[in-house]
């Protein structure tokens, strides 16, 4: 179901749909009018459910076309220019003015027909009673100048045509419109006064009932009084079609789209009143056979009509009845647990609402289900609640965090200080923690004027125990800083035996600089072999056999090892979060790829955005750590 203002008069669309609906009215009403004649002027008209649809959904476009296709049917079956004209004003009215009432009789109303609940369905209900009353007045005037037929039987059966009709097949039709893209129209809001139009509409109705009183209670009227009567009825209805639109027409969420439980049982009702009018014909025209004889004299057929209008009737009071019911009982309850589901999924708030005191003591599903709503609810509130402190909880760890990460970032060797006082050299390094804080270290510190000591660690572990184990052993290896890298491994690696009962580890490579010569005193504690490249020459491994990680084994001895830097030459340092790097499809990064860059890297940033282009952007396990120096 689409919505739309109501479009100009004199569109291609709305004249498109004034012609459609006068086609379709007049095809459906032509048969009638030849072969279900009650008396002269009165037929059995299932096409007044008609001009109601056709109101409702297109306003002014659907009355013109009702207007229309009745005078082509009036004029079709012999009709006089009187008769077919004044009934196509009267059809007019009985098109537009419920399109009217509907959205002027009460504010917020939704911008059509839809039967969301009993009150909704009675609005409609009187909508069509008050204009079906006026519209029958109307009809029974304009055959009173005939005077071949009974008037008060002739309004009975203007008024059953077009009050049980539209209610029987044009409320269905209009709920089934409802939920599809059929394009409604509504009407333009209007912030007139709308007291002078209703006074006119009241006075119409009174004149009505008078008129009613009138021909039920006289069988001699005067000449003229069908034509004073048609006139002033039809000036006082052109005025009161002229009722503006309340302001506050409200647009249809996306629920309103579908059919309401309610409606669906209307729907239902309406079409079992169907069968089962459709059955009392049947008994009444078997179980009067009698009738038969005299059907010339269109008897038996008003008696058929007759009994099949009170049927319908009856079936729409018990229809009203259960529908009623069924909105108390059923649909009320499902509409508050859906509200208060879809408050508590849009706002997030803690529902504390008691069970309805209505609702406590019911045992059927119903009362099952609301209990098992509010019970859903509790549960639900105990879930936020445990999940809000978890939340808050998990904020304050990474709060925490992130203070930590800065703190390890700051423990860091700020190389470009060294660089300012290193002349010949250049150092420089890169980390990449897996998480917030990583067990790796890189270090570089002057133990005096010629020489400088360099380091790289990869602690076993990660997070927060990795990074505190990574600061201790930093803070050991500078606090046993000396010429003598194996010492150094040495007394690092007994104290962190004495005091390592989570039993955690960390591989280093350490070495002293001799910064006039370039001459390297370097000590191998189980770290990754470092790289090598001179000139233009392939860069090597220096694959010196290396000692157990620190922390391993208590009273170890780390063997020294010693290594000429030229200039035009560069060693690298790494962890095995580089090699051991993978990308989407778990293939590492590997030593051979390692070397091939190193040899054409001319910064350390090159290796790190080389390993981060080859992961494709995975989640790594290791922390990626570079350490660069460089001989001019």
């Amino acid at each position: 179901m689409r919505i739309s203002v109501q479009p100009q008069l004199f569109s291609t669309a709305t004249i498109v749909r004034v012609l459609f609906t006068a086609l379709i009215y007049a095809i459906a009403i032509i048969p009638t009018k030849l072969l279900l004649m009650l008396m002269p002027g009165a037929e059995v008209r299932f096409a007044a459910c008609i001009p109601v649809v056709a109101g409702m959904m297109w306003g002014p476009a659907g009355a013109i076309g009702s207007a229309l296709g009745n005078f082509a049917a009036d004029f079709y079956t012999g009709s006089s220019l009187y008769i077919c004209f004044l009934g196509a004003a009267a059809n007019f009215f009985l098109a537009y003015l419920p399109y009217k009432l509907w959205y002027s009789l009460s504010k917020n109303t939704k911008p059509l027909l839809f039967v969301h609940d009993t009150r909704s369905f009675f609005k409609f209900l009187i909508i069509i009673f008050v204009t079906t009353l006026l519209f029958s007045s109307l009809l029974t005037a304009i055959i009173l100048p005939s005077a071949r037929v009974n008037i008060a039987e002739s309004f009975f059966i203007f008024f059953s045509n077009n009050f049980d009709f539209p209610l029987l097949f044009g409320l269905p039709l209009l709920l089934w419109l409802h939920s599809t893209n059929t394009v409604f129209f509504v009407p333009k809001p209007c912030h007139k006064n709308q007291r002078p139009y209703y006074i006119s509409l009241l006075v119409a109705i009174a004149l009505c009932a008078a008129f009613i009183a009138f021909i039920t209670n006289s069988t001699e009227l005067p000449a003229h009084f069908s034509v004073i009567y048609l006139t002033v009825m039809l000036i006082l209805l052109a005025y009161a079609s002229r009722m503006p639109a309340y302001p506050e027409i409200q647009p249809l969420s996306d629920t309103d789209t579908f059919c309401s439980l309610s409606a669906r049982a209307t729907s239902c009702f309406l079409l079992l009143s169907i069968f089962s009018v459709l059955f009392v014909g049947f008994a009444v025209f078997i179980a009067n056979p009698y009738l038969i004889k005299i059907s010339k004299s269109l008897e038996l057929w008003r008696t058929i009509f007759s009994t099949l209008l009170i049927s319908i009737n009856i079936i729409f009071i018990a229809m009203l009845f259960i529908l009623w019911q069924t909105e108390k009982q059923v649909v009320l309850p499902l509409s508050k647990l859906s509200c208060m589901a879809h408050e508590f999924a849009g706002s997030g708030k803690l529902i504390h609402s008691e069970i309805p005191v209505n609702f406590t003591g019911k045992t059927d599903e119903i009362g099952m289900l609301y209990n098992s709503f509010y019970q859903m609810t509790s549960d639900i509130n105990h879930y936020i609640a445990d999940l809000s402190t978890a939340i808050a909880e998990k904020e304050t760890i990474t709060a925490q965090l992130d203070i930590a990460a800065k703190i390890q970032q700051g423990m860091l060797a700020d190389t470009r200080s060294i660089n300012r006082n290193l002349k010949g050299y250049e150092i420089s390094a890169g980390m990449f923690p897996a998480r917030e804080v990583g067990g790796d270290l890189y270090d570089c510190f002057y133990i005096d004027d010629e020489h400088l000591a360099i380091l790289i660690a990869d602690v076993s572990g990660k997070g927060i125990p990795a990074a505190l184990f990574m600061t201790v052993t930093k803070a050991l290896l500078k606090n046993n800083a000396s010429l003598n890298p194996g010492k150094i491994l040495e007394k690092t690696n007994n104290y962190l035996c004495e005091n390592n009962e989570m039993m955690m580890f960390v591989t280093v490579w350490l070495g002293i600089v001799h910064l006039p010569s370039g001459s390297i005193i370097y000590a191998n504690a189980g770290h990754n072999y470092p790289l090598v490249q001179s000139g233009i020459s392939p860069s090597t491994r220096l694959k010196e056999r290396s000692g157990p990680p620190l922390g391993a084994k208590y009273g170890i001895s780390y063997k020294e090892y010693n290594l000429i830097l030229p200039q035009e030459s560069r060693l690298l340092l790494y962890t095995d979060g580089i090699t051991e790097a993978e990308n989407s499809h778990h293939e590492f990064y590997g030593a051979e790829r390692l070397f091939h860059r190193f040899e054409r890297a001319h910064i350390p940033d090159d290796i790190l955005f080389s390993v981060l282009e080859f992961s494709e952007g995975t989640p790594q396990t290791d922390d990626i750590t570079v350490l660069w120096l460089e001989r001019k």
